[in-house]
Formats: structure tokens, sequence, C-alpha cells
């Protein structure tokens, strides 16, 4: 939870260096890349971070179900290549964080080099054991990332079961077109992208007047699909379906927080900041 000062000299400083990554950005323009359409910003980072988790999710789903058909040498060879997999994905992705060694570039190159690899690897234990997947009810499907206020890692934040209550009610005000509720639950100026151009919305009633283009139908779709254990957060603030909208703690600009204090993370009105319909789920995408 940042000050909002302190959240915009962030996004620039990321902006500006995740600019100059010309390697990670013709990466992501690949083909078969996920974020191959999102513009070099830090919510091009969490675009590529989410969709490393969900291949991850998605690699140990399919390796779980092979080994569990499997039996015998069969068994010990996947096993064993699984491992020698690993081992090289790990050696190659190091490589390729170690260009970067001591930037800040390093841990968007690290994560793309991984979704890169696992992507890779699902696809090709999928070709090698079709056999045993064929009766696979989930095939062809990806199981959902949870997010890190379920699944806790580094970055998870003190305010996760605030922001999942926050999320919920947010959902069921979308959901029934409670567009003053939405409304009260935003923080202004609002980030918005609308027709692809970015803009701030600055009070309520502009919010109202626009709300249609701002919640077009991708964006219903993928905030109404998305589940409370999809939440998650790090510096920037909380989310979720790979950032279609963004939300945070409200510090006052007039005050200066203390990190320290025991009702830090309680004390301050957790409020949509941004929403981006550019980055609406691939299940939505038709809805747009």
């Amino acid at each position: 939870m940042k000050p909002e000062t302190c959240r915009k000299l962030a996004f620039i400083v990321a902006l500006t260096i995740m600019a100059s990554i010309r390697g990670w950005a013709q990466q992501m323009n690949l083909p078969d890349a996920p974020c191959k359409n999102a513009v070099i910003t830090v919510e091009s980072a969490n675009c590529l971070y989410e969709a490393w988790r969900k291949q991850d999710a998605e690699l140990n789903r399919v390796y779980g179900k092979i080994i569990k058909k499997l039996d015998g040498d069969d068994l010990e060879k996947l096993r064993a290549s699984q491992r020698l997999w690993v081992q090289f994905r790990d050696a190659n992705c190091e490589a390729a964080r170690s260009v970067y060694d001591g930037g800040t570039a390093v841990g968007p190159v690290f994560n793309g080099c991984l979704e890169t690899m696992t992507r890779h690897r699902v696809e090709e234990l999928k070709a090698m054991y079709v056999v045993v997947l064929k009766d696979d009810p989930l095939e062809g499907k990806q199981e959902r990332a949870k997010g890190n206020c379920t699944v806790k890692d580094e970055s998870s934040r003190p305010d996760c079961p605030r922001a999942i209550v926050f999320f919920q009610r947010f959902q069921a005000a979308l959901k029934a077109d409670d567009q003053e509720a939405i409304a009260s639950m935003v923080q202004y100026p609002l980030h918005v992208s609308i027709l692809n151009r970015k803009q701030l919305i600055h009070d309520r009633g502009e919010l109202l007047a626009q709300f249609d283009a701002i919640f077009n139908a991708g964006v219903k779709c993928s905030i109404l699909e998305a589940q409370p254990d999809e939440v998650w957060g790090n510096w920037k603030g909380l989310t979720i379906a790979n950032g279609v909208i963004w939300f945070d703690g409200i510090i006052p600009a007039s005050e200066t927080p203390d990190t320290n204090a025991p009702d830090y993370w309680t004390k301050y009105p957790i409020k949509a900041i941004t929403v981006n319909p550019e980055t609406v789920t691939q299940a939505c995408k038709s809805t747009k």
C-alpha cells in the first residue's frame, strides 16, 4: 500500500527501465507469446508474471495427471526427464537473467524465460502422452492460477483479506449493474483506457456518463468470471484477471503514513484505481 505520489513515481521509473529491454520485448512479440500486444509498462510485466503462474499451474496439472497413469520403467523415465528439464530450465533462464544482472530488468527477463519454456514443456508433454491424456476432461483448458492472497509468496500483502472482501463487493455491484455503488468504490481520478486511449476519469459524474465505455462487455466478463482466490497483490496494488482492474488502500495526500503502525494495513479504505480493458482474459475477448 503506497501513497499516490509514490505509486506514480514507481510507475514512471519502471516504465523508463522496461522500455529499454528490447530483447525481452522481442520475445513477448513472438506469435505464441501471451503478452505480445501489451505495451511495455508495469501492466505488461504483471501480465507476464501471471502468464508464467498459469503455465506453471498447468504444467503441474498435466504432469500430475500423467504420472498417475504410468508405472514401472515408463514412470521412472518421465521423472528422470522432468528433473533434467527443470535443471536445464533453471540454468537457461539464469543465463538470460545474468545479461541484466544488477538491473531492474532482471525479474521480467527471468519470468519471460520461465513462461516461454514452461509453456513449451506443457505442449511437449501433451504431445508425448496424448494417449494418456485422451480422457482428461480438462485437456485443452487451463487451470486457473490462484492469487498470492490465497497461495502466499514474498509479494503477498497483509491487507489481502480486506482486498478479497472489496473485490467481492465490487463484483456483486457490477453483476447487479449498480452503477452508483461502483462509483462510490472508485478513487478519483480513475485511470482507464477507452478505445485504446489512456485517460483520467475525474469524478463520479464523469464515471457514470462513460460507465458503459469503461466497464464494457469484456471488462465485465473478466471481472465477473474471476474467483476471490485469484486476487493477488504487490507493491503496485491489488488486482485480478491479468490486471483488468486494480485497487488499493487509499492514503490521503495530506497524510504521511507510518508503515510500522499497527493499523497501517487496516485503516485506509480500499478503492478501485485503474481499469484496463486491453487486458481482458482470453475467454472474454470475444465479448469486447
